[in-house]
């Protein structure tokens, strides 16, 4: 099969393209040490949304270009989860350090990766024991879509309760917005499974919520934002 300068390019952004705006709020935070409105538990969806995503591959084949998105999407999830904690853990004491009541609140990082690792070794010995199984299979596709469908969800809480979007990256929202928009028209042009493209759908109305809430908002900074 020969490709086209266009399919190649389509190739490079599917694989690359989600995390521009997540570049972009990684220099943000960089620059203001501050995670401002940006919501930690964005990270925690994409990893854990991308991870069952590989595991769906491996029982019901779709475009490598997806696999290698949700590979390269957890390794710049982990650079941002990484300097997310760096800053807050040098402004915020955090009270509670216990793994189960103080998940994905850790000052500590290697915590961060030991339930990651956790939730991988669960998949690979469920994989193993009933990856032959379709009800199995289509039970992994559907809950990578479904936690990804929520992605938007923790930014927008997080928007409504500090009523501001300081330190939440525009750029990102935007790459959100039309990246959605792309992958919608990808799936459908590739005729990819139907989970995906409700996935994208149900992303690309948290982003116009979200879009919303940066135009009633604005930038405004709360005191209570770090």
């Amino acid at each position: 099969m020969a490709y086209t300068v266009g399919d190649i390019a389509l190739t490079i952004f599917m694989v690359f393209g989600p995390t521009i705006g997540y570049f972009l709020q990684y220099n943000m935070i960089r620059k203001t040490k501050s995670i401002g409105s940006f919501s930690t538990d964005v990270c925690a969806i994409l990893i854990f949304s991308n991870i069952f995503r590989i595991f769906f591959w491996f029982g019901k084949r779709f475009e490598q270009d997806l696999l290698l998105q949700s590979i390269v999407m957890i390794i710049f999830q982990l650079l941002l989860l990484r300097e997310c904690v760096n800053v807050q853990s040098k402004v915020i004491r955090y009270h509670d350090q216990s793994f189960v009541k103080g998940f994905w609140r850790w000052a500590d990082f290697t915590k961060y990766i030991q339930a990651i690792a956790l939730v991988w070794g669960v998949m690979m010995a469920l994989t193993f024991f009933l990856g032959q199984n379709p009800i199995f299979i289509e039970a992994v596709g559907y809950a990578s879509v479904l936690i990804e469908a929520c992605l938007g969800l923790p930014q927008l809480i997080s928007n409504f309760k500090n009523k501001s979007t300081a330190g939440l990256s525009i750029g990102l929202i935007f790459t959100w917005f039309f990246g959605d928009c792309t992958k919608i028209y990808y799936y459908i042009q590739k005729n990819q499974p139907l989970q995906f493209t409700m996935c994208g759908a149900l992303q690309l109305m948290s982003d116009i919520a979200i879009l919303g809430q940066i135009y009633v908002y604005g930038r405004a900074r709360p005191e209570k934002l770090v």
